[in-house]
């Protein structure tokens, strides 16, 4: 299982966002997708997260569907066959997010990059409240 120190390398490595725009919600955004593939509502939490791609008639529409989903299965989180929105999580998909949800409310600040790092032995802390991460190396379980 991936500790917390894991899903912050990977986000930050994958899938990363600077501090202008909205990182928060695209992480948020991302993290939804995800669990929606998870629990097999992916249809429904991509109408709900992308509303206009889904009110359109033209298919043209869907391109920022079309990225998302195909840098998710570029990362290797998502299988598909004869067409992206039918994905799954492949086994690391599936790890990353039972991952993820084990993190409570850490999570939001590992993903985002709202981590300091203090003293020799590099121990991370949340910027917004100064509280260290517990079990930073730890697989969760």
């Amino acid at each position: 299982m991936l500790s917390k120190k894991d899903i912050y390398e990977f986000w930050h490595t994958n899938l990363p966002t600077c501090g202008c725009g909205a990182p928060e919600e695209t992480c948020e955004l991302i993290y939804k997708v995800l669990c929606g593939f998870a629990d097999g509502s992916h249809y429904d939490t991509l109408k709900e997260i992308l509303p206009g791609v889904y009110a359109s008639k033209d298919k043209k529409d869907n391109y920022a569907e079309w990225f998302l989903l195909y840098r998710l299965d570029q990362l290797g989180l998502l299988e598909h066959g004869t067409i992206i929105r039918g994905s799954w999580l492949t086994d690391k998909g599936k790890e990353l997010v039972a991952a993820m949800k084990l993190c409570g409310d850490d999570l939001l600040p590992i993903i985002t990059g709202h981590i300091g790092f203090l003293g020799d032995d590099n121990k991370p802390y949340l910027l917004d409240d100064d509280r260290e991460i517990s079990d930073w190396t730890k697989p969760l379980q």
